[in-house]
């Protein structure tokens, strides 16, 4: 996973004012580990992470999504393309989480 780019950063922080590089980072080290844990089959303890993830965005980046969403459409698809939607905001229908 790429890390975000400066101005997803900034972009964050206007949108949650107090937000910390600190609270940034936590949230895109959980999104690799759950990334990480996905590629080599340990689905489970992934679904434990991306529900601790989930918590943690809700209580300190609750517009996270929407922000995101928002960066990449100023910025056109070619660049949405590039930086797909993380899917570790998705439940995976088969395990009914």
């Amino acid at each position: 996973m790429e890390p975000l780019h400066p101005s997803d950063r900034e972009a964050l922080k206007r949108a949650h004012p107090g937000l910390t590089d600190a609270e940034i980072d936590r949230t895109e080290e959980l999104i690799a580990e759950i990334d990480e844990l996905g590629q080599v089959g340990r689905f489970e303890e992934a679904d434990e992470l991306r529900d601790r993830l989930s918590e943690y965005v809700r209580l300190h980046i609750p517009r996270y999504q929407e922000v995101m969403r928002e960066v990449a459409v100023s910025r056109g698809d070619e660049v949405r393309r590039k930086r797909p939607k993380p899917r570790v905001f998705q439940k995976d229908p088969k395990r009914g989480r």
